[in-house]
């Protein structure tokens, strides 16, 4: 039997290479180490992987005693060209380790414990501490690894399972990938901890982490990219500067709190938080829930509050349904950020007077609005990228819209608008990108403002729609595709502004545009139309006066080849840049703009 012992060993030994004259692999106690100077390093069994790995802080060999200081991971070419290297993986099932005090902290040490994929539980032992060594070494509480101060966390063992609730009293920081991978059912971070390190729980499955009032503010990557369900707040914390004017905020959020996040808590000691991290960073987020005397927040139907329950704040992403308090006054900006599942926008209070910013922005699936009863104010980009929107009434009583408040729209998804009569201003990219088969409630509209209708696919006669209308801004009907062949200006629009109407096609091509009576000044390029802008075969202008040109280029340079020019005075066009530019030009009798009484319809004669 010795003989066959001694074989295998023989065998083992023949496996690994022959070290430099300082290096020296030796079995000791059936565990093989790597031996330099004074110093051995566990390098694992050749062909096993112990569940339970218990290392002392000496060893001897020949004689001699030396310090186990950590770990070596042996590499491919250590190995005779006829060792099966993919049998070589020492720490694969390795679920306990037990470390003398005498292991350095060291990244080398740390990098395999850390990819120990089995540990469940690491403890390091005192007995016999090397007191030079030991501000060096590790400390261990409750099976997970802290510098020897204990005042950082550098290991939480990726397979323990069981809450983690006991910490050094000294610990300050939740050191990077310190968590990476761990599926703790419950993290309690103490009162005391100032820091988590970016990357901290990078893939990490945590069923529910506490993070202190200690913990001020949250970088990010921290937790972000971690697959935790259940945060509790016990402070205020300060998620990082938020840059509202970044498409990609509200593409790809902030990357602070986790995609997988399903609840928060906020603590009753929670003051003051920027809650609308919780929708840009959460789309799986379906409840919020407040501790019992907090002073600045409230909890109702899953959703969060001010105190009094007078503004909403948010509404988690993932959150089907719910119910709105009737003290409710303000829908806060951010409040109802992209959730999918509103389909119409019913249950508000009579009391509601304001909907903020982006409120509503992103909720795909809303198909009407109808804005009545008390409301008078809109945010801006209120209800942007609403593509499934058909139907929007705004009432009556609504003072303020804000820019972009209706923008975006869907191929196939044609919108019937019904403006409030009052309005005599539409804002800036109000329908944006729209499909729209109707308007309604415009007649007093005097002014379209930049890029009102940028991008939007008109299926009505647009400008019918506007009899009092004055000025046209910059880019208001820039990309837009015309019901119509052509372009007819209401007699009573005054100024055009830069590229009103650049790149404008009706899906084939624009062969006219008739320009008002009261026309006194043109943007640079207003009339820049689509790649086919040369078949535009006639420009008229009724202005008896020929209107101003900012940068004398309304028109793009084919359009003054190949249209002709109709005006009254023609000698005063002939004369005046860029109206001599065209190469035809000729009379066209308008003899003015008569009011019928009682209100009737402009009528030129």
């Amino acid at each position: 039997m010795k003989q066959k012992i001694i074989a295998v060993l023989v065998a083992m030994l023949a496996i690994f290479p022959a070290f430099a004259s300082d290096k020296v692999l030796a079995s000791i106690d059936g565990l093989w180490y790597c031996l330099v100077g004074d110093e051995a390093l566990y390098c694992g069994e050749a062909y096993l992987s112990p569940e339970t790995l218990t290392l002392k802080p000496h060893v001897e060999y020949e004689g001699k005693t030396y310090t186990v200081t950590g770990f070596k991971f042996l590499e491919r070419s250590d190995f005779s060209n006829d060792y099966d290297w993919s049998s070589y993986e020492p720490f694969r099932k390795t679920k306990t380790l037990v470390i003398p005090s005498t292991v350095v902290n060291n990244e080398q040490n740390l990098n395999i414990m850390r990819g120990m994929e089995a540990l469940a539980s690491v403890t390091v032992t005192s007995e016999e501490t090397d007191a030079a060594n030991a501000p060096n070494g590790f400390r261990s509480v409750d099976g997970v690894l802290y510098t020897y101060d204990g005042t950082r966390m550098l290991l939480l063992p990726k397979k323990r399972t069981m809450a983690l609730n006991e910490f050094p009293k000294e610990l300050k920081i939740i050191g990077e990938c310190s968590c990476e991978d761990a599926c703790a059912s419950v993290v309690n971070l103490p009162e005391g901890v100032i820091t988590i390190e970016r990357n901290a729980f990078y893939d990490a499955s945590i069923g529910s982490l506490v993070i202190p009032a200690s913990v001020t503010k949250l970088i990010r990557g921290a937790i972000s990219s971690s697959y935790i369900s259940s945060i509790t707040l016990c402070g205020d914390i300060d998620f990082g500067n938020v840059d509202y004017d970044n498409q990609d905020t509200f593409d790809y959020g902030l990357n602070v709190l986790p995609w997988s996040l399903s609840r928060i808590t906020l603590s009753a000691n929670v003051g003051k938080i920027n809650e609308h991290v919780f929708v840009l960073d959460c789309p799986n987020l379906t409840t919020i829930s407040v501790e019992d005397g907090n002073v600045s927040y409230s909890a109702f139907d899953g959703c969060l509050y001010d105190k009094e329950m007078k503004t909403l704040l948010c509404v988690p992403r993932a959150n089907k349904s719910w119910e709105y308090p009737q003290t409710l006054e303000t829908i806060g900006d951010y409040a109802v950020f992209e959730n999918d599942n509103i389909t119409e926008l019913t249950g508000l209070p009579k009391t509601v007077t304001t909907i903020g910013v982006r409120s509503f922005r992103g909720c795909r699936n809303i198909e009407s609005l109808e804005l009545t009863g008390s409301l008078a104010s809109i945010g801006h980009h209120c209800f942007s990228g609403c593509y499934g929107l058909r139907k929007i009434i705004i009432g009556d009583n609504i003072k303020q819209i804000g820019e972009y408040a209706f923008s975006g729209g869907r191929s196939g998804v044609n919108r019937e608008i019904t403006c409030p009569k009052s309005m005599t201003v539409l804002p800036k990219g109000i329908f944006s990108g729209n499909y729209i088969r109707s308007i309604t409630g415009c007649d007093n509209v005097e002014e379209i403002q930049e890029k009102a209708f940028y991008g939007t696919n008109l299926h009505i006669m647009v400008f019918d729609l506007f009899p009092r209308l004055k000025r046209i801004g910059v880019g208001a009907f820039a990309y837009a595709i015309f019901w119509d062949s052509g372009i007819r200006l209401p007699e009573s629009v005054e100024e055009v502004g830069d590229e009103a109407f650049y790149g404008s096609t009706n899906y084939q091509y624009i062969d006219w545009i008739r320009l008002s009576w009261s026309l006194k000044k043109i943007g640079a390029k207003a009339f820049w139309l689509d790649s086919k802008a040369p078949a535009i075969k006639e420009v008229g202008c009724a202005a008896q006066i020929p209107p101003v040109c900012t940068e004398n280029m309304p028109f793009s340079p084919e359009v003054y080849r190949n249209a002709t020019l109709s005006v009254g005075p023609v000698q005063d066009y002939q004369s005046t840049t860029p109206w001599n530019r065209f190469d035809h030009i000729v009379h066209e009798e308008y003899s003015g703009v008569e009011e019928v009484a009682d209100g009737g319809e402009e009528v030129r004669v």
